[in-house]
This record gives structure tokens, C-alpha cells and sequence, in this order.
């Protein structure tokens, strides 16, 4: 699918993005534990889910790339809107690199999986961002 810019990508990158973003979400309103639950079960599902080398491709990316994006996170976390959007770009290049890699051997297709995913990342950040402001002024 074209991400735009003459790159391509899978449609998936399109999900990956706000995924990486939500994690936020799930760790500002519920807490750490909560979070590293949830990317617990998420790794686990994204194993589950495909072949084995795709499985094991997408286990790896997703778990490091979540749990960099919530170091990232927890360490801005005081600047909301940088942590959001800075841990959801280094997941998004995590991601891309360790899945390209472990699962084909090639980082070819990693501008347009970066590219792809960072469009989430923003879309999802305003997003989270609009409800966090709703929530405080509550």
C-alpha cells in the first residue's frame, strides 16, 4: 500500500502506529502495571497470531518496541504531549526495524513501515491528547 512519498508498506502499519500510542493511553489512565499487562498480552497474541517466523518477528518488535516507547514514556511523561509523540516514534522505528529484520532478513521496506506508522502515532497523539485535555478540565 502506498504510505506516500513513492514508499510502500503494508496496510498493518496504519494499526501499529496508534497501538504504540494507546499503550500511553492505558498506562496515563491505569497505571504502569496495567500497561506492562496489556503489552504482556499483546506480545503474546502477536505471536500467536501468524507463521512462526512472522510470529516470532512480530512478538519481538512488539514487545520492544512497546516497552521502549514506555521508558520513553514514563520518563516525559511530566511533558505529555513530547512523551506521546517521541516514545511513539521510537516504537515506530523499533518496530519497523526488528520486524523487517528478524522476519525477511531486509530493511527495505523501512521508510514506508516508518513513515506509515508515524501517521498513527500523530493521528492517535492529537487524539489522546484531546481527551487528556477533556479529562482535566473536568
Amino acid at each position: 500500500m502506498a504510505v506516500g512519498f513513492g514508499l510502500m508498506a503494508p496496510a498493518g502499519v496504519f494499526v501499529v502506529g496508534p497501538a504504540l500510542v494507546l499503550r500511553d493511553g492505558v498506562q496515563y489512565l491505569w497505571g504502569k502495571q496495567v500497561a506492562l499487562a496489556a503489552l504482556a498480552v499483546g506480545a503474546l497474541a502477536s505471536y500467536l497470531i501468524a507463521s512462526p517466523a512472522v510470529a516470532t518477528a512480530s512478538a519481538v518488535a512488539f514487545a520492544v518496541s512497546e516497552l521502549a516507547d514506555f521508558v520513553i514514556f514514563t520518563w516525559l511523561a511530566p511533558r505529555w504531549t513530547r512523551a506521546v509523540l517521541l516514545g511513539g516514534i521510537a516504537g515506530a522505528v523499533l518496530d519497523s526495524m526488528l520486524f523487517l529484520w528478524i522476519a525477511f532478513g531486509s530493511l527495505a521496506l523501512l521508510p514506508g513501515q516508518v513513515l506509515g506508522k508515524a501517521y498513527g502515532v500523530v493521528i492517535a497523539s492529537v487524539v489522546i491528547g484531546v481527551l487528556r485535555v477533556r479529562r482535566v478540565r473536568r
